[in-house]
């Protein structure tokens, strides 16, 4: 559940960060107001509509091999004098960080969407990618949802912002990553960018799923 004031999730009776009332039932108006008729985020985030796309996309994500189930596999095949490679890669990581190692990289760019329709689509296409959003926060005329790109056979996991501006009809995308404990990434960010642009302008909202199209 997200506070309709502040649009932090929150649970209860009350939200935990602005202490307004939270309500605990679904509004009638939100299980068939479309929503693009939602003037607020945080109504756009509660919309019934919205929660159903973005769970339509979810159902559509692929479990991938990520770098601890790669050194997983490989402690079970190669078992090298009983030193586990998942074990090093855990204590490694933190230890990089700490010292300063990491990859950060930024992209920008604006498309033709309203505020709300890139917020639904960036939403879409992170459930899709099955790449989870770990903190939402309203900007002064957006939002920024922090999300996490898991860890694959090159990289650790990187942390993922992306930063959602309305301008009149269109909707500057700005993202950025950020890798701690590693110094390259051999373009992965980059690439992973590139692709949630792309995809924020191609993903069919209208995708027909059980037996109906969405309005």
């Amino acid at each position: 559940m997200f506070c309709s004031q502040c649009g932090k999730e929150a649970s209860g009776n009350f939200c935990a960060h602005c202490g307004a009332a939270l309500q605990t039932g679904t509004p009638a108006h939100q299980a068939t107001k479309p929503w693009q008729e939602e003037k607020t985020i945080p109504e756009l985030l509660a919309n019934s509509e919205v929660r159903t796309l973005v769970r339509h996309f979810a159902a559509k994500a692929k479990k991938h091999l990520d770098a601890g189930d790669y050194f997983s596999t490989i402690d079970k095949i190669f078992k090298p004098g009983g030193i586990s490679f998942k074990a090093i890669a855990d204590v490694a990581v933190p230890i990089f960080g700490k010292l300063g190692i990491h990859t950060d990289h930024a992209l920008t760019k604006v498309l033709a969407l309203s505020l709300h329709e890139a917020i639904l689509r960036g939403m879409c296409v992170l459930a899709q990618k099955g790449w989870p959003i770990a903190k939402i926060d309203l900007a002064e005329n957006g939002i920024v949802i922090n999300a996490t790109i898991p860890s694959d056979l090159f990289t650790w996991t990187t942390d993922l912002w992306i930063h959602i501006e309305g301008e009149q009809q269109q909707a500057r995308i700005s993202l950025s990553t950020s890798i701690k404990g590693q110094l390259y990434d051999w373009g992965k960010s980059k690439r992973a960018m590139n692709r949630i642009l792309d995809e924020m302008g191609t993903i069919n909202l209208n995708e027909k799923f059980d037996g109906t199209y969405l309005p």
